[in-house]
């Protein structure tokens, strides 16, 4: 007789350690959960500088990055204070990226800041001028002269134009019924204003030899001679001029200011406030103090004959 199957209760259970587990147990569950976190870090990391705003990336020294999207670059591992300082080279490189939209011609630019050659995004952002007010520098005092001097919709010629921002800024002025023509006799500063500044009613020319290029008379209807550009005939500033117009002068060119208010049909205004809003932004170094008072000295002479009014 067969002996009936035995009871499902009464067969043995298998020992734990042939039991199949189908997860892992706790203490494998915590060192998976920090191998995935560990690997998640690390993905973080390399790819941060693909999710990062430029913004965020100022730990690199020197780096600077204006509200336009366009970043500066240095490329050696220190700041502009420390390159144009007195124990410094004198001189700092950047590469200029400028964002990807129809609005500038260049994406890539490389530039030598240096104490003559002055771009005014990096001025901004140094410890030699007053970021908290950007009017505390050459070329902003220059533009912010010449902007309540010249009516919107005139045509300006400016020497010794820089890097461009006093274009820019009076082309933003004079609006475009308007026009601006600015020459300066750097290279590198010809390319970096045509690359940073494009405007349809501004041209960033290079300065010929002659110290003022051959324009037509009555040409402009206003003259910038900034600190920088070489010396001028004042015939030549006078024949740039209609009947009525406005010179400004900016900086060394005192004589040339007195030679110009001795004409006839000459107006002298007096000396700009410049001066004594750039000693209130004084830089730390005595020499670079000095320097920028003077290059802020700002002098206007309106030619008008006598019983003509002024238009500006």
């Amino acid at each position: 007789m067969t002996a009936p199957p035995p009871n499902q209760s009464d067969r043995a259970a298998p020992p734990a350690s042939a039991q199949r587990r189908l997860w892992p147990d706790d203490i494998r569950r915590s060192r998976l959960s920090a191998a995935i976190a560990a690997a998640a870090r690390a993905i973080t990391r390399l790819t941060a500088p693909l999710t990062t705003p430029v913004t965020a990336l100022r730990s690199h020294p020197g780096l600077v990055t204006i509200p336009e999207g366009i970043t500066y670059k240095p490329l050696a591992r220190t700041t502009l204070d420390r390159a144009l300082a007195p124990e410094g080279p004198g001189s700092l490189d950047y590469a200029v990226t400028f964002p990807l939209t129809t609005d500038y011609p260049r994406r890539h630019i490389r530039i030598r800041a240096t104490q003559s050659r002055y771009f005014h995004d990096l001025a901004q952002n140094t410890t030699t001028t007053t970021t908290t007010n950007n009017n505390s520098d050459p070329d902003s005092l220059l533009a912010q002269a010449a902007a309540q001097a010249i009516r919107p919709g005139a045509r300006v010629l400016i020497l010794g134009a820089g890097t461009g921002y006093i274009a820019a800024t009076l082309a933003e002025h004079v609006g475009p019924a308007g026009a601006v023509t600015a020459f300066e006799a750097d290279a590198q500063s010809v390319a970096f204003a045509r690359a940073r500044y494009p405007a349809p009613n501004a041209a960033h020319e290079r300065l010929s030899k002659h110290p003022l290029p051959p324009e037509p008379a009555g040409a402009a209807e206003a003259v910038l001679v900034a600190h920088r550009a070489p010396d001028q005939k004042p015939q030549d500033l006078w024949a740039c001029l209609p009947t009525v117009g406005t010179l400004i002068l900016q900086g060394k060119h005192t004589a040339l200011a007195e030679a110009l208010a001795a004409l006839p049909d000459a107006q002298p205004d007096a000396q700009s406030d410049a001066q004594s809003d750039a000693q209130t932004h004084q830089r730390p170094d005595p020499q670079a103090r000095s320097r920028q008072i003077n290059e802020s000295r700002i002098t206007r002479v309106d030619k008008r004959p006598p019983g003509v009014a002024s238009t500006t």
